[in-house]
């Protein structure tokens, strides 16, 4: 009898054994796969979920089987154990009467209770009540806005420290408050409210699962809603059937549809929970273009882009970099055109108007600017990004060149490369990029709403959408709290207003204790002519609607203006060499080639003599790039610059052949990222061709393949396939 036990308890253990293996394997895959933050965790809720079904399955299996083992073997499992005696029929007309009886009066009862007219006792509310509502705040309030931040982290400045204290409020607010009140309903009344809150859960779910693949991005443009049309009706049928089938399910089978909705959202949160729980012990997405890691980044806990020294300058020398966004030389060229004088307080500059830019977008350009690598032919995507700030030496030698650094930008918030090696790399060499000495640098409510808003936004049928739309830079403005912090304490943020709001409040000052040896280095980032146009033409925010693209062009300069004068006034401007750029110039997302120019506008002052600074702005069309950026600011130092290039004064005005790398957009992701050839007149895109050269940067593919010929202009439009 011992041998039939063991053999029985080894095939207990090998059933859990399969069981736990089969779940193990299931669960792991989904960390190697992740595509998209819309979409990636439900892979994993997916495959949950057959997980809980395969877990099912192998119950049945297993009882069967076992049951037939213990028949085999011969086991009385029921030995030695104390049972009642066996149950004796009688032949009392009145004991069968009323067995009877109680037979039909539960089968009436049972029926009752199938029709849903019996009643239910406050547990079995309180229980339902409480299983339902958490499903529908954990979907809505919870999982919704952690997805988001998680899966868009490169471009919100709320770190995951800061992200728990934030959602779980709300989420515990709406299900403590549908809990209570669903609870407090009785009959028909609590079966239709428990119907409706679990099918506004369930459609919420449905909606991000398979109806949002093409939410557009929220970089501030304005959004053509009417082009979804044909998903509004879609999720409005959804939404509509959804809600309409418990109910109609529950006057048939009151009783079971409750069941039903309840153990379908114990499920769907358990699986939703599987989700959110990979994010955190998932590692960190160091392969920006690769399978593992596309789409996949999390906030960073540690190093913060703050505003310590970013109003500091020093009576040494200084040498300032203003980015200002999309700003495109034909911008600059229309504003001038409307108003002559906008430039007058740019004496000593030199605007070169046929510049080109290096990459776009923004994520590639700016790090561009601050290491001047660019992918190389033969590499894959994500070894270059992964790779940019740690195999340049243009931060090292710029503090080997004694000035300190200061980078104020967004785009470097957040650098995942292998291992941090990236962020120490960056935060080794700049004063201002380090964590944050207190938690007070969050806006609680700010966060709270902003949480809020993205997660009823991502769950929302399309109808509503344009209700909820938000961008990026109002998420960003309404988490960070800026009010009475120190700089070193405050995360900056792009807002121009608010920018020089602060620069004529705090205004510049000499500040020796953020400056290197010889003096320092500001790198400024600001909005510039990127959507939404909010700025009016005193660099303020303009009244609702007013805002154009002209208006924010003259505004953005304004800001620049001010800057300068403040130089002069505190006796720095002469010491102080200037760039004025942008990281790209007109851009618009495309899944083809780019058909017009974009060209980025560079004003270049040099350190220099007061006379010479006097002088006022010079126009030259030397053939200059972002790609003597670097040569041109190691040379305003005194550093040698011989490796990286031409200093921008010393390019002359002869045929010079420059590249720029523009990356095209599918679906929402990054698609291509295509190398250009400019050899001649950077406004006149006939000079502009294709190289052939490409990097696939997010694995996305496009419609049009590698037939770019055809986008050529020289090929010229007629033969163009669009």
């Amino acid at each position: 009898m011992t041998s039939k036990r063991v053999i029985l308890g080894a095939y207990d253990a090998l059933s859990l054994l399969v069981i736990a293996a089969v779940a193990y394997l299931t669960l792991a895959q989904p960390a190697f796969a992740y595509v998209d933050p819309s979409i990636m965790t439900y892979t994993i809720q997916a495959l949950a979920g057959v997980a809980v079904a395969l877990s099912t399955v192998f119950a049945v299996a297993f009882r069967r089987v076992r049951k037939k083992l213990v028949k085999l073997l011969g086991i009385d499992e029921n030995a030695n154990k104390e049972v009642e005696g066996k149950v004796q029929c009688t032949a009392d007309s009145q004991v069968l009467a009323q067995a009877d009886e109680q037979a039909r009066a539960y089968k009436r009862g049972d029926a009752a209770r199938k029709k849903g007219t019996g009643k239910i006792s406050l547990s079995r509310r309180i229980v339902m009540a409480a299983l339902v509502s958490a499903f529908f705040a954990f979907t809505i309030f919870f999982v919704a806005p952690v997805e988001i931040v998680f899966g868009n982290s490169g471009g919100l400045m709320l770190s995951a420290k800061s992200l728990w204290p934030a959602a779980l409020p709300v989420t515990l607010v709406v299900f403590a408050v549908l809990a209570v009140v669903l609870s407090c309903l009785r009959g028909k009344a609590f079966n239709i409210v428990l119907l409706i809150v679990f099918s506004l859960g369930l459609a919420a779910y449905l909606q991000a699962f398979l109806l949002n693949g093409v939410l557009p991005i929220a970089d501030g443009r304005d959004v053509d809603w009417g082009i979804y049309w044909r998903r509004t009706a879609a999720s409005c049928v959804m939404w509509v059937v959804v809600i309409a089938t418990p109910l109609i399910l529950s006057h048939f089978f009151r009783s079971g549809t409750r069941v039903a909705a309840t153990l379908l959202s114990v499920l769907l949160v358990i699986m939703q929970a599987v989700g959110v729980g990979s994010l955190m012990v998932s590692p960190a997405a160091s392969s920006y273009g690769s399978a593992e890691g596309a789409g996949a980044s999390y906030p960073n806990d540690g190093f913060n882009v703050t505003e310590e020294g970013l109003f500091d300058v020093s009576d040494k020398s200084n040498v300032v970099v203003f980015v200002l966004d999309t700003y495109d030389t034909k911008m600059l060229q229309q504003a001038v055109a409307d108003r002559p004088g906008m430039l007058d307080d740019f004496t000593g500059f030199t605007w070169y108007q046929n510049s080109t830019g290096s990459m776009i977008p923004t994520e590639f350009a700016v790090p561009f600017l601050l290491t001047g690598e660019t992918p190389q032919v033969g590499e894959g995507f994500e070894t270059y990004y992964d790779n940019r700030y740690l195999r340049s030496d243009f931060l090292e030698d710029m503090n080997a060149a004694g000035y300190s650094l200061g980078l104020y930008s967004d785009t470097i918030q957040y650098e995942y490369t292998p291992e941090g090696e990236g962020w120490k790399q960056i935060g080794s060499q700049t004063i201002n990029l380090h964590p944050l000495s207190t938690d007070k640098a969050m806006d609680f409510n700010g966060a709270v709403g902003a949480l809020t808003q993205m997660g009823l936004y991502r769950d929302a049928p399309w109808v509503l959408k344009p209700l909820l739309w938000f961008n990026t830079d109002e998420i960003n403005q309404a988490i960070v709290n800026d009010v009475d912090q120190a700089p070193g304490n405050t995360p900056y943020k792009m807002d121009d207003a608010g920018y020089y709001d602060a620069l004529k409040s705090t205004k510049l000052s000499v500040d020796d204790d953020n400056s290197g040896q010889n003096g320092s280095f500001r790198f400024i980032h600001l909005l510039g002519t990127h959507v939404p146009y909010v700025l009016g033409e005193d660099g303020k925010v303009a009244a609702d609607g007013t805002a154009t693209l002209e208006t924010q062009a003259i505004g953005s300069m304004k800001m620049v203006s001010e800057y300068i004068n403040q130089l002069k006034q505190i006796g720095q401007y002469d010491n102080t060499t200037i760039v004025v750029t942008a990281d790209h110039g007109e851009w618009y997302f495309t899944d083809t080639p780019i058909d017009h120019t974009s060209v980025p506008i560079m004003l270049v002052k040099p350190a220099q003599s007061a006379d010479a600074d006097a002088q006022p702005l010079q126009v030259s069309h030397a053939p200059v790039s972002h790609m003597d950026f670097q040569a041109t600011i190691l040379k305003a130092m005194g550093a040698d610059y011989s490796k990286y290039g031409t200093p921008m004064d010393e390019v002359a005005d002869a045929p010079r052949t420059r590249y720029y790398y523009m990356t095209t957009h599918v679906n929402g992701h990054d698609g291509d990222c295509l190398k250009w050839e400019i050899d001649g007149d950077a406004l006149d895109f006939s000079t502009w061709h294709l190289t052939g050269d490409k990097w696939t940067v997010r694995n996305a593919i496009g419609r049009w393949g590698d037939d770019y010929e055809k986008f050529d202009p020289a090929v010229g439009p007629e033969k163009r396939d669009k």
